[in-house]
């Protein structure tokens, strides 16, 4: 694994910690501070740098816990023992065959990232967020000088909107992010770690003066990823990650 992977991981973790952990939300339900002190985990920090690994095992916990949430109000369960009313599970599927089977649980996947992952609000107030100040100004000044351009599509949030579910559905998908990340430099998967830089270029820019950096950084890989010769480029995506851990090859024969 290149150390700027690993890096790059901690600087994601903070950013997600800096947006979703404050210390003094301890009264707001489902916030990450307040299962913080229900679960008792002590050991974690709001600064990922002084414990990485406290602070990532209770990310990828909180975003289990909302993952099972959210199958929970999506599918329609009541319960581990009920069955789902909102995705009704045909009768024949414990004996058909396990691409069908796989095939029907990426459906029920997709299900819940369209309904809760990707919620269109909280995605356009994401992008919003990543539009700096001097940008928003540049298009104001466009804008008046253009009266004919004055048209936006954009409408201010409801005052109903659902405070709760959309900070949940912001971890939620910020959070999947950050495992993806990690998942995809624990797997090797090169392919997958740059296009994570492109997400994450974006994340640093919104943040400002703190990861100018590393936009830049990220920036500067998704050029050499594209920019060298195709020799050079396949070993720079594909030459950063090695599996560590043991494995022999009768695990993959058929």
């Amino acid at each position: 694994m290149q150390l700027g992977d690993w890096h790059t991981g901690v600087k994601i973790l903070e950013l997600l910690f800096r947006r979703f952990y404050s210390g003094s939300a301890s009264d707001d339900h489902c916030t990450m501070f307040a299962d913080r002190n229900l679960i008792n985990r002590r050991n974690v920090r709001e600064d990922p740098h002084t414990a990485y690994r406290a602070d990532r095992d209770f990310m990828s916990l909180e975003v289990t816990a909302r993952v099972v949430a959210a199958a929970f109000h999506v599918l329609g369960l009541q319960s581990r023992q009920d069955k789902p009313k909102n995705f009704p599970i045909p009768e024949n599927l414990a004996s058909q065959s396990k691409l069908h089977q796989l095939q029907f649980l990426h459906k029920a996947a997709a299900k819940i990232v369209d309904d809760v992952v990707i919620d269109e609000t909280m995605m356009n107030g994401s992008l919003e967020e990543m539009v700096s100040m001097q940008e928003r100004q540049e298009i104001l000044e466009e804008a008046l000088d253009a009266p004919s351009a004055l048209h936006s599509s954009s409408t201010p949030p409801s005052k109903d909107a659902d405070d709760m579910f959309n900070y949940n559905a912001a971890l939620l998908s910020e959070g999947l992010y950050f495992l993806n990340f990690v998942d995809a430099v624990s797997e090797g998967d090169g392919g997958r770690i740059i296009r994570q830089y492109k997400y994450l270029m974006l994340l640093c820019k919104a943040d400002g003066p703190h990861s100018t950096k590393y936009a830049l950084e990220s920036l500067y890989q998704l050029l050499l990823a594209n920019s060298l010769s195709e020799k050079e480029a396949e070993i720079f995506v594909w030459n950063r990650t090695v599996k560590q851990s043991r494995w022999t090859w009768k695990e993959y024969l058929p």
